[in-house]
C-alpha cells in the first residue's frame, strides 16, 4: 500500500489518520485566480513538540508496509513485513503509560503487508495485501481490543484481491475501491457492513479508470479518490466523488488540480481535501506541491510552496482539526526525519523542530491522539524496517 494506506493512512489509508475529522477554524474562501494569500496570521505557538521516543520494551518487531490505527486511547499495529518476511502479529500502543501489549494471535488473519485497516469505534477491520510477492489477498479479519479477539470478514461478495487499494470508513461501511490485483489496476471496489457482515459491490458506471496507489478520503457524505498510477503505470491527475446512499460517481473539476502524481497523500479538514507531496514515476520527479479541493465548490486552490516540506513520496500526512502535518518519506531511496504543518486557515507552512524527532524513515505509520501525532515504523526502504517511533505533541490552542 502506498499512501492512504502508508500512513495511511498513509495512510492511505488513507482514512485512518484523522482525515475524517471535523475541522473547527473556517477557510477562506477561493480567490478568482486560484491562488490564496498568506493571511498574517502567527501560526499556533502549541504545536512546536516536543518530540518524545515511544518505548521499545514488548514493542512490536520492526517492519514496513503495516497498518496503524487509533483507537481514541491506543493505537493498533498490525501485520507488515520485514524483507521477506510477513507479519501476522501486532501490538497495541498506550500513549498514557508508554506501553506495548500484545494483539491476540488466535484466529488472527494470514501474514501479510499492504494490506488496508479502518477503526470502526469498537473494531479494527484489516483486509486484502499480500502474503509473497505473486498472492493478492480478498480476505480480512476483524479485532476487538476489548476482548482482545479476532473474527472473520465474509468472503462472499468481497473486492477481488489486490494491494495499493485505498479503504475509507463511512461510519457504518467499509469501502474498498481500486488497486492493484498482481496483473494490472482496477476501477472495482465494494461496501462492506460489519453489522451484517456482507459486502455490496461499489459501481463502475462513470467510476475513475482503473488505478492504483491513489488517495482516498470520506467528506462524511462522499469518498473522494484522486491521482495515482493507471495499468500501464502511467500517473493520473483526475478523480472522482462516490455517494455510497446513491451509489454513484461524480467526477472532480480538473481545471486547478495538482499535476499527475502518485504515492502522494491526502487528507480531509473537514471542508477540503489537502493533496500533497507525490512523485511522477515515468519521469522520477519528485513532488514538494499540492492544492485542495472544495467539494461544495468543486474546485481547486494551489497549496503556497513557500515554506513547504521539500520533494518527497511514501511520506505520512495527519490532520490535527488546525493543521496537516507532513512528516518522513523520502527522494531517491534517501528518507528523511523532517516534515512541516499547513495551516489552512492562515495558509502557511511551519518546519517541524528535528531535534529528538524520528530515524529517517518512508513507508511508516502515523496517528492522530487529539493531542499528539505518534510516528512508528517504517524504514530505509522494505528491506530496513525500524521498531522505533516517536511523539510529537500538538496541544490544540
Amino acid at each position: 500500500m502506498h499512501r492512504t494506506n502508508l500512513g495511511i493512512l498513509l495512510l492511505i489509508g488513507s482514512a485512518a489518520c484523522g482525515d475524517d475529522a471535523g475541522g473547527s477554524n473556517p477557510i477562506p474562501d477561493a480567490p478568482s485566480d486560484g491562488v490564496l494569500d498568506t493571511v498574517d496570521v502567527p501560526p499556533s505557538a502549541s504545536c512546536d513538540g516536543p518530540w518524545t521516543a515511544t518505548s521499545l520494551t514488548n514493542a512490536p518487531a520492526s517492519r514496513t508496509l503495516h497498518t496503524a490505527v487509533w483507537t481514541g486511547t491506543e493505537m493498533i499495529i498490525w501485520g507488515g513485513s520485514q524483507a521477506a518476511m510477513f507479519y501476522d502479529t501486532g501490538s497495541r500502543y498506550n500513549a498514557s503509560s508508554d506501553s506495548w501489549s500484545a494483539v491476540s494471535s488466535a484466529d488472527v488473519p494470514s501474514a501479510r503487508d499492504q494490506h488496508s485497516g479502518v477503526w470502526t469505534g469498537t473494531e479494527m477491520i484489516v483486509w486484502g495485501g499480500k502474503p509473497d510477492a505473486a498472492t493478492r489477498l480478498n480476505t480480512g479479519g476483524r479485532y476487538n481490543p476489548s476482548s482482545d479477539t479476532w473474527r472473520g470478514v465474509a468472503i462472499a461478495g468481497a473486492p477481488s484481491g489486490r494491494t495499493a487499494h485505498t479503504p475509507v470508513w463511512t461510519g457504518t461501511e467499509m469501502i474498498i475501491w481500486g488497486g492493484h490485483d498482481g496483473a494490472a489496476g482496477t476501477n472495482t471496489g465494494a461496501r462492506y457492513n460489519p453489522v451484517s457482515d456482507t459486502w455490496t459491490p461499489v459501481t463502475t458506471v462513470g467510476a475513475p479508470t482503473a488505478r492504483f496507489q491513489h488517495a482516498a478520503i470520506w467528506t462524511r457524505r462522499d469518498m473522494i479518490v484522486w491521482g495515482g498510477l493507471d495499468s500501464a503505470r502511467a500517473p493520473v491527475n483526475d478523480g472522482a466523488r462516490y455517494n455510497p446512499m446513491s451509489d454513484s460517481w461524480t467526477p472532480l473539476q480538473m481545471s486547478g488540480a495538482p499535476s499527475a502524481r502518485s504515492a502522494q497523500s491526502a487528507i480531509w479538514t473537514g471542508m477540503e481535501m489537502l493533496v500533497w507531496g507525490g512523485w511522477h514515476q515515468p519521469t522520477t520527479t519528485f513532488l514538494d506541491n499540492g492544492s485542495r479541493y472544495n467539494p461544495d465548490r468543486d474546485d481547486w486552490v494551489a497549496l503556497p510552496t513557500l515554506g513547504a516540506p521539500g520533494a518527497r513520496f511514501r511520506h505520512s500526512a495527519i490532520w490535527t482539526d488546525s493543521e496537516m502535518i507532513i512528516w518522513g518519506g523520502s527522494i531517491n531511496a534517501t528518507p528523511f526525519h523532517t516534515g512541516a504543518r499547513y495551516n489552512p486557515t492562515t495558509n502557511v507552512w511551519v518546519d517541524l523542530p528535528a531535534a529528538g524527532a524520528p530515524s529517517d524513515r518512508e513507508i511508516h505509520s502515523a496517528v492522530w491522539t487529539g493531542s499528539e501525532m505518534i510516528i512508528w515504523g517504517g524504514g530505509a526502504g522494505v528491506a530496513t524496517g525500524t521498531d522505533t517511533g516517536g511523539r510529537f505533541a500538538c496541544a490544540q490552542r
